[in-house]
């Protein structure tokens, strides 16, 4: 029994220390995103941050910006804030597969991330489930159009 609860207070220690070094990541990716925004709209935002969980490798973290920017730039300004939010997120060890975060906006990064035999397997499960591709089409795998394997 002693050894069971040293082994869950060591594990317990690692989660906690993995949740620090994260929170101190966590102000580098707001301080870019912060001057992203100041970048692309030449006005100072707000920058707030969460976690959705935590696992024993680490927290899920998430941020939003809120900036006034300009009429008819708001798509681009969008996506220069959400380029270097991300990119710093990921230079700093994250992640953009958890199943928070798969969405359209990041197929970029999360193509880069995805094992090609995992992606088979889904790709599999895909035409199996949902042969006609009416759920979600283009998310985690490219549409029909857009992809020579299917």
């Amino acid at each position: 029994a002693f050894d069971e609860a040293q082994a869950a207070a060591q594990a317990s220690l690692q989660g906690e220390l993995r949740l620090v070094h994260g929170l101190q990541q966590n102000h580098k990716v707001m301080d870019a995103t912060a001057e992203a925004m100041k970048e692309a709209t030449g006005r100072e935002g707000s920058v707030i941050a969460g976690s959705t969980h935590v696992y024993p490798d680490g927290p899920v973290p998430y941020w939003s910006f809120y900036c006034l920017g300009e009429h008819g730039n708001f798509i681009d300004q969008w996506k220069h804030v959400k380029l270097a939010a991300t990119n710093e997120f990921l230079r700093h060890g994250g992640s953009t597969t958890h199943h928070t975060s798969i969405r359209r906006d990041h197929m970029k990064w999360l193509n880069e991330q995805i094992h090609p035999l995992y992606r088979r397997v889904l790709q599999s499960a895909k035409d199996t489930l949902d042969p006609n591709w009416i759920m979600n089409p283009g998310v985690i795998i490219p549409s029909k159009e857009n992809n020579p394997n299917a």
